[in-house]
């Protein structure tokens, strides 16, 4: 069976300050027990010495100074050796036969103690010497009622026992209402928590007090939820971009194929023309679908490939890859023995993300420069176009996804929008940033760097 919390703490509370309480009333209890009996034989003890001291001067017991001898509230009593009564101070509750405190004196040289019942107040503390007086063994035995005592330390007891159950039905009520008030902030929150859905995720949960752990905890869940909240955002904007994407080309491929089934048959030239809009359309799709599966592999934080290389060669390759029919000059101005410490694979798919995108909006006879140095363990790339730029209110969103700054240039060209997204998340991952420049008409420039990466000259 599961008990919450509340019941737990209020259980704990309980059994701490019982417990505490049992301790303190179990010591009440025996100190006071200790010391009625260390008063008690104290005082027996000093009487009997008295006592035994003023015998032992005369032949016979003299019972008129035995009795000046001591307190009125003791009972003096002489037995022979045979432990039979000779003498008592008062009378006794009842015709008293030899006790263990007598047989035991008859074995000691000194006093010895112990409880036993001798008068009618008993039970009684005694202290018990043997004495011999005009050639007989006696035995002295001075006794110390102590009943009324014992009862009121059991009227003690019982009011103690009670006093703890009081103690603990007050503990566990405190420990309660203890348990409600500091629980009470965690019910507001789970109460406000049930309440945000996927819809509502912009909610916040109240913060009461910042500096205590409910606090803390409540700061810890908003900032949880801001983050859910923008990845909520970026996949319902993610999957409306792409259906939207999704939706030119498919509808492009039914367009023509509507064509086909039309004249396709009459009209080869019209059927060869809707054919090839019809491959361009699908290239179209599948570009789309592989740059958006990367997106969602880098969202995912894959693990990078690290290697030590060159870049040059790199650089080299991405630029062979790349097939320029506008005759836009590619210029590398990159040193032949930077090395860097980087995923290879994702660094020439980077270099390439850039200079195609500058090769799209750089006219015939422009000019695209790739440039690397290295500077304090970093390794510092640009790629710099002459072509249009882009607008100040452009630029700021150009690596959002799906952003495109020309939408039917970018069609022309097969862009989908989500180039510069995949490089941004390239270089993030590496632990860089990533920035651009940009003069409308004049050309831009997109710079980033990769940090930690051994960049260095090699010897």
């Amino acid at each position: 069976m599961r008990i919450s919390i509340k019941a737990r703490l209020t259980i704990y509370n309980a059994l701490v300050i019982s417990i505490l309480f049992a301790a303190l009333f179990l010591l009440i209890y025996r100190s006071l027990e200790v010391s009625l009996i260390a008063s008690a034989r104290e005082t027996v003890l000093d009487s009997i010495e008295q006592v035994v001291k003023n015998a032992g001067k005369n032949d016979k017991i003299n019972q008129r100074q035995l009795l000046r001898s001591i307190d009125g509230s003791l009972l003096v009593r002489v037995r022979t050796a045979k432990g039979r009564p000779i003498l008592d101070s008062r009378k006794a509750r009842r015709q008293v036969g030899p006790d263990s405190i007598w047989r035991l004196a008859l074995s000691q040289h000194s006093a010895v103690t112990g409880i036993a019942d001798l008068s009618s107040e008993a039970p009684d503390y005694v202290a018990a010497q043997k004495i011999t007086i005009g050639g007989k063994l006696l035995v002295i035995e001075v006794a110390k009622p102590i009943g009324d005592s014992l009862d009121a330390l059991d009227r003690l007891r019982s009011v103690l026992l009670i006093a703890g159950l009081v103690v603990a039905g007050l503990s566990l009520a405190g420990g309660y209402l203890l348990a409600y008030l500091a629980l009470k902030p965690i019910d507001i929150l789970a109460a406000s928590a049930e309440s945000i859905s996927s819809t509502t995720l912009e909610q916040r949960l109240p913060v009461k007090n910042r500096s205590d752990e409910i606090g803390r905890l409540t700061i810890t869940l908003n900032n949880l939820l801001s983050r859910l909240e923008q990845s909520f955002t970026r996949q319902r904007q993610f999957v409306s971009d792409a259906a939207h994407e999704l939706a030119t080309p498919l509808s492009s491929i039914r367009g023509h194929l509507g064509i086909i089934k039309s004249w396709g048959s009459a009209k080869p030239s019209v059927r060869e023309e809707a054919i090839n809009h019809i491959d361009m359309a699908s290239q179209r799709m599948v570009t789309l679908i592989n740059d958006l599966l990367a997106l969602a592999n880098w969202d995912e934080e894959p693990t990078l490939h690290t290697q030590e290389f060159s870049v040059l060669p790199v650089i080299n390759q991405a630029v062979s890859r790349i097939a320029d029919a506008n005759r836009v000059t590619i210029k590398v101005s990159v040193d032949a023995d930077i090395i860097v410490f980087a995923d290879r694979k994702q660094f020439e798919r980077l270099i390439i993300i850039l200079i195609d995108n500058a090769l799209k909006y750089t006219p015939a006879d422009g000019q695209v420069i790739v440039s690397a140095r290295p500077q304090t363990g970093r390794l510092f790339i640009s790629v710099s176009d002459t072509g249009i730029g882009i607008s100040p209110a452009d630029l700021p969103r150009i690596f959002d996804r799906f952003y495109r700054t020309d939408k039917a240039r970018a069609r022309q060209t097969g862009g989908t929008g989500l180039g510069l997204a995949i490089a941004k998340a390239i270089v993030t991952a590496h632990g860089g940033e990533i920035t651009a420049d940009s003069t409308s008409n004049h050309g831009t420039t997109i710079r980033f760097w990769l940090p930690n990466l051994k960049a260095k000259y090699s010897s």
